[in-house]
């Protein structure tokens, strides 16, 4: 299992998210493309290029995205994997059957289905999205949970889960998922889930690089790994953590 930090794109932070990349000498991430229109994404690939960056295991795709993207990704950065919503949320708008055994599908927010999966290699889980609905909406729950165990789950995103319910005006409805994490306790739910966790394990957070890897290091420890770190972990704990428990 590969716990993976991430660069994601919603707060609008990622050329800054390379630049911290290179500092701490981190050269593999994954890629949240969930916020770049396809002229930004342009403009973040020739960055992509220029960094010390040189591998994106896992790419969340977005709806707009097209074969050259693709293409570019896997043969530049060696992507392994690609995630996307379902089919009734977001379908794709061009023909990427040429990806089809490496695209898995996430659960979100309707209910997955078998008929989402068909056309793609399997399930990409979003653990505080399972976890979000075993809180909220047992019966979403315990649907997802037969199709994710009937499928292959190709990667997973990993998110923090609160105690406070929250409230997504955009989808209205209501959530404990956290995108940004600020204690080491809101990863503890993801021991109930050990068994559903994938090779790819990627860190959906808004934290810094060097946050998400310290949580990288709490969630092996909590899950027994033993995994060699992408670099050494040893120079972020001689500081005050930024993160408490």
């Amino acid at each position: 299992m590969r716990v993976i930090p991430s660069i994601t794109t919603t707060k609008r932070d990622h050329q800054l998210k390379l630049e911290e990349a290179k500092k701490l000498g981190l050269e593999e991430v994954c890629f949240y493309a969930t916020g770049l229109l396809t002229e930004a994404r342009k403009d973040f690939y020739k960055l992509l290029e220029a960094s010390n960056i040189r591998k994106l295991p896992l790419v969340h795709l977005r709806s707009d995205m097209e074969l050259w993207e693709l293409d570019f990704l896997t043969e530049k950065f060696g992507t392994e994997v690609f995630n996307c919503h379902s089919p009734k949320e977001y379908p794709l708008q061009y023909d990427l059957s040429k990806y089809k055994n490496r695209i898995y599908v996430e659960n979100t927010v309707p209910v997955l289905t078998p008929e989402d999966i068909r056309d793609y290699a399997g399930v990409c889980l979003d653990v505080a999205h399972l976890e979000n609905d075993r809180i909220l909406r047992k019966d979403v729950y315990e649907q997802n949970l037969e199709v994710i165990k009937s499928h292959k789950i190709g990667c997973c995103h990993v998110s923090g889960i609160g105690k406070k319910k929250l409230y997504d005006s955009a989808q209205k409805i209501e959530h404990y998922d956290l995108h940004f994490i600020s204690k080491y306790s809101e990863l503890d739910y993801l021991t109930d889930y050990k068994e559903y966790l994938p090779e790819i394990v990627s860190l959906e957070m808004e934290n810094s690089l060097e946050e998400q890897l310290k949580a990288k290091a709490y969630i092996e420890k909590i899950l027994n790994q033993k995994r060699k770190p992408l670099v050494s972990l040893d120079f972020l704990f001689k500081k005050k953590d930024t993160l408490g428990n």
